[in-house]
This record gives C-alpha cells, sequence and structure tokens, in this order.
C-alpha cells in the first residue's frame, strides 16, 4: 500500500454558509439543510485509516500514529472546539 496522509482542519463549513444565509434573508431558511460529512468515515470507504480528533491531545496521539502507519491515512480534526488562534501579521523580508 501506499505511504503518506492527509490532515483535514474541518469547522463544520455547512455552519457558515447557513450563518450567512440567515443573515442574509432574515432567518428564514430556502432550500435543504446540509449536514457536515463525516470526512473520516468517506476516508474508511476509500480504505484509508482515519481517525476523528477533537482536541489538541488526541491529535498528537493521532498523528504520531498515522505517520508510524504504513497506509494511506487521514485526520478529520473538528477545529470548532479549538481555542481561535491569534496571528501575528509578519514584517516584510528585508533585502
Amino acid at each position: 500500500g501506499g505511504r503518506g496522509g492527509v490532515v483535514v482542519f474541518n469547522a463544520g463549513g455547512p455552519g457558515l454558509r447557513r450563518y450567512l444565509r440567515h443573515a442574509a434573508y432574515g432567518g428564514r431558511s430556502i432550500g435543504l439543510e446540509m449536514v457536515p460529512p463525516d470526512v473520516a468515515a468517506l476516508a474508511r470507504s476509500w480504505g484509508m485509516d482515519s481517525v476523528n480528533v477533537s482536541d489538541a491531545e488526541g491529535f498528537d496521539a493521532a498523528f504520531s500514529t498515522a505517520i508510524e502507519s504504513r497506509r494511506p491515512w487521514l485526520l478529520d480534526v473538528d477545529i470548532t472546539g479549538f481555542e481561535q488562534m491569534q496571528i501575528r501579521p509578519q514584517q516584510p523580508a528585508v533585502r
């Protein structure tokens, strides 16, 4: 089998679309309600090792296991419960 992996940082995308739609249309629901897919289950259906991760400790353990694996793998990381990151702008490179 192949070796390598994928990490999906999952923010529950359809939730953002629902929020924007409700904001644009005064809270009315139009069309169908989308549910975020279980990306890890999809990967397993394609023959990949995979796991859902929801915290930093779980990520460390799952990532270590995946790296040591000799098979294709996918980690689906639910980042909705993670503490918000502080992003600091970088200084321009000096040449």
